[in-house]
């Protein structure tokens, strides 16, 4: 056979190879998804790590990971595939709520406070992230004043979707 030949047939082959791991990956992916509807939350944890070992940067099966881990009751090993979903999605309000709760109930606070207080800035209109910052606000006495005033202000909030929501226009 000739070099060119050969290394064309070396690099089709390992196409075809690299396809098919995605085309498994997918698949695993979508037992995964299955598995954690059929409640069975460890499992789909386990067929996520599997994606995550051929796609480490998935952001889908991070999500999938994260949110196994949590549903199983596993928090604290959801905590390290979480700190890698923000870094690579830094501005996502609800992930950042999530990773705020965890530090809080870790007993770090005061990251936690300010992990819910970016969820809240990057989602002002949505009053679910200042009534979470709120809420571990009071935990302390010493920023209990700053949860009564969070709090009045997460009921101010007029979310841009209720008008639609609640068929008044």
């Amino acid at each position: 056979m000739r070099p060119r030949v050969a290394v064309l047939l070396l690099v089709t082959l390992g196409a075809v190879g690299f396809s098919r791991s995605l085309a498994g990956q997918d698949s695993t992916s979508s037992r995964a998804r299955q598995l954690a509807a059929a409640g069975d939350f460890r499992q789909a944890a386990t067929a996520w790590r599997r994606v995550l070992e051929v796609r480490p940067d998935d952001r889908s099966a991070l999500a999938g990971l994260v949110d196994a881990l949590d549903a199983a009751g596993d928090w604290r090993n959801a905590i390290e595939p979480l700190d890698r979903l923000l870094e690579l999605s830094p501005a996502d309000p609800a992930r950042l709520q999530q990773r705020g709760f965890y530090a809080a109930w870790s007993g770090d606070l005061e990251h936690g406070i300010v992990l819910l207080r970016r969820a809240a800035a990057g989602s002002p209109e949505n009053p679910v992230y200042l009534s979470a910052l709120a809420r571990v606000l009071s935990w302390s006495t010493d920023t209990r004043a700053e949860a009564s005033r969070t709090f009045a202000e997460a009921l101010n909030v007029r979310p841009i979707s209720s008008a639609t929501n609640s068929g008044r226009t």
